[in-house]
């Protein structure tokens, strides 16, 4: 399963709670700017989209926190802990560490719904980070996914916007969390 997770910047999102003598300038540039102390966290809820970015999923919601900090890569190390919450279907746990320079995988730690017994991986790769990420999710322990979370997926590449229609209701899983 493929799945864009996309900040539209209309969710309120990211918050930081700054616990260090650093700060992230998340609102101006919509990046770390400088870069943050360990410590300092991030809560987040961005919507999520099918890998053809034509159907609205729903969000993820979770916090990150800065682990380690990289100024002369400009990039940033996290734990995560987040979830992908897919409506009437269920719900994916995530948690591990990620750089925001780079490719990860992430621990699948389990879900409800029809992810009820979930475990696996996830790759997260940075379309254009903190905007755009894409996931591949390698599960196991669970049957095989209904239709509507099989489909074929665009290559991730910077520039992707999810589909004026992905919102619309005929155009959502049915009860999609927003």
């Amino acid at each position: 399963m493929t799945v864009y997770e996309v900040n539209q910047l209309d969710r309120g999102s990211p918050a930081l709670l700054s616990l260090s003598k650093f700060a992230l300038d998340w609102y101006d540039r919509f990046r770390p700017q400088p870069l943050g102390g360990l410590g300092d966290m991030v809560t987040f809820s961005n919507k999520i989209f099918d890998g053809m970015l034509k159907k609205r999923l729903g969000i993820t919601a979770g916090i990150i926190s800065v682990i380690g900090n990289y100024p002369d890569q400009d990039a940033l190390l996290f734990e995560a802990a987040y979830s992908f919450y897919f409506g009437d279907l269920g719900h994916i746990c995530v948690k591990g560490a990620y750089r925001s320079d780079k490719d990860t995988d992430l621990a699948v730690k389990g879900g409800s719904g029809i992810f009820r017994g979930v475990y696996g991986t996830v790759h997260l790769h940075n379309v254009e980070y903190p905007r755009v990420l894409f996931y591949r999710f390698r599960l196991q322990g669970i049957p095989r996914l209904p239709r509507a979370l099989q489909w074929d997926t665009i290559p991730p590449t910077r520039g992707l916007h999810p589909s004026l229609m992905a919102s619309l209701p005929s155009f959502c899983l049915p009860n999609f969390t927003d």
